[in-house]
């Protein structure tokens, strides 16, 4: 499979395509709720409210934020799970018929909603985490001579 490299901008030509290409008007079986989502990610108001801001949770979750800017903070709406959302973009992005540089400009998009998930500290073995070390002594002071 060749590596698709994706600028860092799209082009708007490529831009408004992905737009174009998932404007939830294309899939009549989609939810009001994935129509905000796509919205959201693309930065176009396909649905009504308008969400204005999503995070994923420290545990996995996505809340998203809806109301209009100004209004202060707005109304917070439970998602689901990041891995239900992930899996529904992606058969999304299978059906929308898009080219492989289109396709790869949208999965860079959905990088939009904020992450608080904390990354594994390098190194971290979980299997190990609650095992006892060896029988090992520590001494707080230098051994005294008699």
């Amino acid at each position: 499979m060749a590596i698709i490299k994706v600028p860092d901008v799209p082009t708007p030509a490529t831009l408004e395509a992905v737009k174009r290409k998932l404007n939830p008007r294309r899939f009549p079986g989609m939810s009001p709720r994935m129509a905000a989502i796509v919205g959201f990610v693309v930065s176009e108001k396909f649905a009504a409210p308008q969400i204005q801001s999503m995070y994923i949770t420290s545990d996995g979750f996505v809340i998203a934020r809806s109301g209009a800017a100004g209004e202060g903070l707005g109304h917070e709406q439970f998602i689901g799970a990041l891995s239900d959302l992930e899996d529904n973009w992606e058969r999304l992005l299978d059906v929308a018929d898009l080219t492989a540089q289109e396709r790869a400009v949208a999965e860079r998009l959905f990088t939009r909603i904020s992450d608080f998930r904390t990354p594994e500290p390098i190194g971290f073995e979980p299997e190990s985490f609650g095992r006892r070390r060896p029988n090992v002594r520590v001494r707080s002071h230098p051994r005294r001579s008699r």
